[in-house]
């Protein structure tokens, strides 16, 4: 009986622990004015890059007209490096930017410019490509069927033989010619630049009948040129070999 009031009693001077208060974590008070102050600042520096990006590329695109594209690269490379400077003085606060940023608005600026300066240089707002000639073939008619021609090529220059030069009623050259925009001449010419024969547009390719009236031996140049109503032009020389 006596060991069992001694447990109680030493049970009863055991010490608790009480819980010590917690803190408790509280989200950080938001600001929505300086929130909107920021959204908008932000937003105003991406739309000034953008219209940056567009004043530039229309420079560098006058500059490519006036037969300068060196310039106007360069040109376009100073104003991506003066982005910094340009909203300085149109009263952008960047003192808060942060690489990320800057590496934003080079990025938006530098698309932008190079987008819109290739946009400038391509129809319908300009023409810098002279015309395409491709797919020339060279027949030789005989008793209303054609044999194709065969055409070796040395650097600029076709040379075409024809064989049984005496047995051909007529000569057929075709060629499709076509352009960015739109073609103002096509024309089959001899070497002093004096039109031949008249084409004809069959199945989209440019054809050219000339009655035979060559020999074997003869070697005649000829040349088919296009140009454009910008002013752009091209030129496919051939040697015909008759043989």
């Amino acid at each position: 009986m006596v060991l069992a009031l001694q447990v109680v009693t030493i049970a009863k001077k055991v010490p608790v622990e009480e819980p010590e208060d917690q803190e408790v974590f509280k989200f950080p008070e938001f600001n929505e004015i300086e929130f909107v102050k920021k959204e908008m600042r932000d937003t105003k520096g991406a739309l000034l890059v953008v219209l940056t990006g567009i004043i530039f590329a229309v420079i560098s695109f006058l500059l490519t007209v006036a037969q300068q594209p060196g310039i106007g690269l360069l040109v376009g490379l100073v104003g991506m490096g003066s982005i910094k400077y340009i909203l300085n003085a149109l009263k952008v606060d960047t003192s808060e930017y942060k690489i990320k940023n800057w590496l934003g608005h080079i990025g938006s600026y530098f698309f932008i410019w190079l987008a819109i300066w290739i946009l400038l240089m391509n129809a319908p707002f300009s023409d810098f490509a002279k015309p395409t000639i491709k797919d020339v073939k060279v027949y030789a008619e005989t008793g209303g069927n054609n044999t194709q021609c065969e055409i070796r090529y040395y650097g600029e220059e076709a040379k075409v033989i024809v064989k049984n030069t005496s047995a051909i009623t007529r000569i057929v050259i075709t060629a499709k010619i076509t352009d960015n925009a739109a073609l103002k001449t096509v024309r089959l010419v001899d070497r002093d630049g004096n039109e031949v024969a008249s084409y004809q547009l069959v199945n989209q390719s440019y054809e050219w009948k000339i009655l035979n009236s060559f020999r074997a031996g003869d070697v005649v140049k000829l040349g088919i040129t296009a140009s454009d109503n910008a002013g752009n032009w091209n030129r496919f020389s051939m040697e015909l070999d008759f043989q």
